[in-house]
């Protein structure tokens, strides 16, 4: 079933939002172990969703890689998640206020403002990953420490780190999630 974009909870099973860290690690050629089965175990218990910042850096990924093996194995995501039932968490209103209230913040400059001293220039969307978990009151998974920043200054949700099994911010709601089995066979 193709990505849905209408989103409803009914509230058996909560959502989780899933960041672009998490979805990269799972395409690399050695994914950390046991984090695809992971991903497939918390998706018996919570819908595991997308949205529009997330697909932008997969897809930027795309267009900016070189080598045509890592050209295919994100051509690869892109399609698995195009084809996954993940739930799309679409931008509307009430994001655009949470994230326009995020860039007239000056101590989180630093995600939307590059650094003209940086070597390499970052795209972040964190803040709009973020002002979307806010919209949605839904948890992020990621192994971006960003996330612990913007909440110092926007209460988030919570932040999972699947890797280290810890809650970087507590969830609003109790979510008790699978462990990660290092172990599992790599699907």
């Amino acid at each position: 079933m193709p990505i849905q974009s209408n989103v409803i909870n009914d509230g058996a099973r909560p959502l989780l939002l899933l960041d672009t860290s998490i979805l990269s690690a799972r395409a690399k050629i050695r994914p950390p172990a046991g984090l695809r089965s992971w991903l497939e175990d918390v998706a018996e218990i919570a819908h595991l969703c997308v949205c529009f910042p997330v697909l932008i850096e997969i897809k930027r990924g795309l267009y900016m890689s070189r080598d045509p093996a890592t050209a295919a194995r994100v051509r690869k995501v892109i399609e698995d998640i195009e084809q996954s039932d993940f739930l799309y968490l679409a931008l509307g209103r009430d994001t655009e206020d949470i994230f326009a209230a995020m860039m007239a913040t000056p101590a989180l400059k630093r995600f939307w403002h590059p650094d003209p001293k940086a070597k390499h220039q970052r795209v972040s969307h964190d803040l709009t990953i973020a002002a979307i978990a806010i919209t949605y009151d839904t948890p992020i998974l990621t192994t971006d420490s960003d996330f612990e920043d913007i909440h110092r200054h926007f209460s988030l949700p919570g932040v999972y780190n699947p890797l280290t099994e810890e809650w970087l911010v507590e969830a609003r709601m109790p979510i008790e999630l699978p462990g990660l089995r290092p172990d599992a066979p790599a699907i």
